[in-house]
């Protein structure tokens, strides 16, 4: 049985779906789970890859930019109507955290407000301090582009284009 909430309209977050998806019940799968990225995409289904690590480090800047670029993507597929289900292996924080961008994107909310949207909607989701650190510093009305995570989330670890999440 799949595993999803409904975030927002077409909008889903779920775990990984083990078997195969039903026809017509979405359009696009996202795999956020690092170590499930090799399922082959399914027919009718399209597949956009953003593994991430849910180890409890913080979270990369390569891992950020891969957030940021799927969660665009999510838009852009939203805007034409697609119904999208973001996943990752429990359907918790690495797919919360691309939601999470999604729905600041689309939604006008600040970045806490998104991770409380989804904590309701999906019990046990975003509970990676990193994820949500990342998310709550997002404020109310962004308008500049995500290209980069928020400058008082990052910690400099060396060059100027090191950083890791603080």
């Amino acid at each position: 049985m799949l595993d999803a909430t409904r975030l927002a309209p077409k909008l889903y977050q779920g775990s990984y779906p083990w078997e195969p998806i039903k026809p017509r019940s979405f359009d696009v799968l996202v795999l956020c789970a690092m170590e499930l990225q090799q399922r082959p995409d399914e027919l009718g289904l399209r597949t956009l890859r953003c593994p991430l690590n849910d180890d409890g480090t913080p979270m990369t800047r390569r891992e950020w930019h891969n957030a940021v670029r799927t969660a665009d993507e999510v838009v852009q597929l939203l805007l034409r109507g697609a119904r999208v289900l973001i996943t990752c292996a429990q359907g918790r924080n690495r797919s919360g955290l691309v939601a999470g961008i999604v729905l600041y994107r689309t939604s006008g909310l600040s970045g806490a407000e998104c991770v409380r949207h989804i904590q309701q909607r999906r019990p046990g989701a975003l509970t990676n301090e990193h994820f949500v650190a990342a998310l709550s510093n997002l404020p109310r009305r962004e308008r500049r582009q995500l290209s980069e995570p928020p400058r008082h989330a990052l910690h400099r670890i060396g060059a100027p284009h090191e950083y890791i999440w603080r």
